[in-house]
């Protein structure tokens, strides 16, 4: 497990860098809404995230449509999840941006890392937590 949850890190720091370079460039240069910048950079980065972890880290044998369907469930549920914090952090508590979203981070990933591992990319005969 411990090898898997290092491939897990290095595929999400990966995706990490997309979702806060989309992030920093919607909400720092362009000016778009902090809240609508990290979901867009969320969204996108789980594409990556989805192919990487489907071949790399969990190296799945589920069909990969309904691992698709599965990780969409995670994914919408870790979008909400770092939606919330990140404007709770921001707007709330009004931390800089770039601090939330750290901290939105730290957070989605115990969520994603269980979730991937117990039901999103778990074959029928892979153990669960």
């Amino acid at each position: 497990m411990l090898q898997q949850f290092l491939r897990f890190l290095l595929v999400g720091g990966v995706a990490t860098l997309i979702h806060y370079a989309i992030l920093f460039v919607l909400h720092q240069l362009l000016g778009v809404n902090g809240a609508v910048s990290t979901s867009v950079g969320f969204l996108v980065s789980a594409v990556f995230n989805f192919l990487a972890s489907y071949h790399y880290t969990f190296k799945s044998s589920a069909a990969k449509g309904g691992a698709a369907l599965r990780y969409a469930v995670v994914a919408g549920l870790g979008l909400l999840l770092n939606g919330l914090i990140f404007w709770g952090l921001t707007e709330r508590l009004g931390l800089y941006y770039m601090v939330a979203q750290v901290i939105a981070t730290g957070i989605v990933l115990v969520f994603n890392f269980s979730a991937g591992r117990a039901f999103t990319f778990k074959s029928s005969s892979s153990p669960a937590l």
